[in-house]
């Protein structure tokens, strides 16, 4: 209930966040990754407190929505594990979760982004849970965090902590007070995936394969499901190496130099199986559909691009 609650507060600031993004590229699309992830893994809970790991890290999207995806993951398996938080150790023992959780899901971790925060956090080995505790803590992880290289993740945590407690912290400063653009990616596309695993498979292959295509590569697995979102050149050599170890059941594509320039007023939402862009004399984001994606992933990649003024479907499932 308090996180339903935050995620609609934070609605709030999806845009503040969202021109907080400069790392590693300006691609403006922090915030939304945040909200949708918690909302839409909000949105499939009924009530069944064990879907809750399971669903944050099915439902996260973006770099940040990832990261905070397996914090939630991590931090919500203590809570089933005991019932709910009674005693500090529990508090410190989510923490921690949600913290090794977040590392170990990306290759090559970046300090000053939401896993310093996260970090700083689980770094106290008691919790004495009140008001005026919560809001010391958050205050010391938020400048100790903005001492490495603060980072709209670890902006978008600090509002999701102050909504979910109701504190009295104030409003972070604007975007251009403390951020200036980074672009430090050599890397074009976004690359996201979801992949049913073969029986039996090992993943050790395709980790060593990823360390050298490219960065911000976040990975995690569930039920058989492996979840991949990495920053590259060559997304389609991605798909290729994947489906050697499952079947792609969801692939997205994001023009990151396009979004960190202007913000395209066409949108295709389209089957991709090409390696190349359908229009290249045109200005355009593409959303690569997958024939096995469902209505959900759907509405969120058309409500995840409310900048654009025109948005058109190319399909070859036209019942769609």
């Amino acid at each position: 209930a308090l996180l339903k609650n935050a995620t609609q507060l934070f609605s709030q600031n999806v845009e503040e966040v969202n021109k907080s993004n400069h790392f590693p590229v300006s691609d403006f699309d922090t915030g939304e990754n945040i909200y949708h992830t918690l909302k839409n893994a909000l949105a499939d809970y009924e009530g069944n407190p064990l879907l809750l790991p399971e669903l944050f890290i099915l439902h996260s999207h973006g770099n940040s929505g990832i990261i905070l995806g397996q914090i939630l993951a991590g931090f919500f398996e203590v809570v089933n594990r005991y019932g709910g938080l009674f005693e500090e150790a529990q508090v410190c023992e989510a923490l921690t979760l949600g913290k090794m959780r977040a590392y170990s899901s990306v290759l090559r971790p970046k300090e000053g982004t939401m896993l310093s925060f996260i970090r700083i956090l689980a770094s106290f080995n008691n919790w004495d849970i009140s008001q005026k505790t919560l809001e010391e803590r958050i205050l010391f992880a938020l400048e100790n965090t903005k001492e490495v290289d603060f980072d709209a993740g670890a902006k978008g945590l600090y509002y999701i902590v102050k909504y979910a407690f109701d504190l009295s912290l104030a409003p972070l400063p604007s975007p251009d007070e403390y951020e200036v653009e980074k672009n430090l990616s050599t890397f074009k596309y976004c690359t996201e995936l979801l992949c049913k695993l073969f029986p039996d498979v090992e993943l050790d292959g395709l980790l060593k394969y990823l360390e050298g295509c490219g960065d911000s590569i976040n990975y995690s697995q569930v039920k058989g499901v492996f979840k991949l979102h990495v920053h590259t050149n060559d997304p389609f050599a991605v798909f290729e190496e994947v489906e050697k170890i499952g079947n792609l059941t969801y692939k997205k594509i994001d023009n990151m130099y396009l979004e960190s320039e202007v913000r395209p007023k066409i949108a295709l939402v389209v089957d991709m199986e090409e390696g190349e862009e359908l229009f290249p004399e045109v200005e355009c984001e593409y959303l690569s559909l997958s024939s096995l994606m469902g209505e959900k992933e759907l509405a969120h990649k058309i409500s995840s691009i409310p900048y654009a003024e025109h948005i058109v479907l190319l399909t070859d499932h036209p019942e769609r």
